[in-house]
């Protein structure tokens, strides 16, 4: 687990106790219902705790390359569609 996995944690564990970190969790879980899964949902902090444990490095690679990874010759066009004429 990462030092930022860990630190997260830290604070996650503290919030369960603070009136105002439950207080602003359950508004925006109120305010912002969307279905458990849904990236836009607001887990609740046993729920981002659960995650962050079970979180690996490989998932993070996988995310990485289905959302920034670049399609096989998309610079290549980028770079030709923008040379001056």
């Amino acid at each position: 687990m990462s030092r930022s996995a860990k630190e997260q944690i830290t604070g996650d564990e503290f919030g369960r106790t603070e009136p105002q970190q439950l207080a602003f969790n359950k508004l925006h879980r109120t305010l912002y219902p969307f279905p458990k899964g849904d990236v836009r949902g607001t887990l609740t902090i046993d729920e981002e705790i659960a995650e962050l444990k079970a979180a690996k490095l490989e998932d993070a690679r996988a995310f990485y390359k289905k959302f920034y990874g670049r399609p096989p010759g998309q610079w290549r066009w980028w770079a030709i569609s923008t040379v001056p004429k």
